[in-house]
């Protein structure tokens, strides 16, 4: 078997610290989006509300009777 010289085992090392912080990172950001849409569809209706605060009110005027 030949011995790995040490300037192969550094790249090897960099290579693999490199993927790992790519696939790290890859799998953070999924995580991150799969939260926050889970966050917005649980608050659905609270930020329905909110963001429609103003448009849904109604004034009712009174009615007087013409006979």
């Amino acid at each position: 078997m030949e011995k790995i010289s040490t300037r192969q085992a550094i790249t090897f090392r960099n290579i693999l610290f490199w993927v790992h912080l790519a696939a790290g990172t890859v799998a953070g950001l999924v995580i991150l989006v799969m939260a926050l849409t889970g966050a917005l569809i649980a608050f659905e209706p609270q930020i329905v509300d909110f963001a429609e605060r103003g448009v849904r009110n109604v004034t009712l005027r009174r009615r007087t009777r013409k006979d």
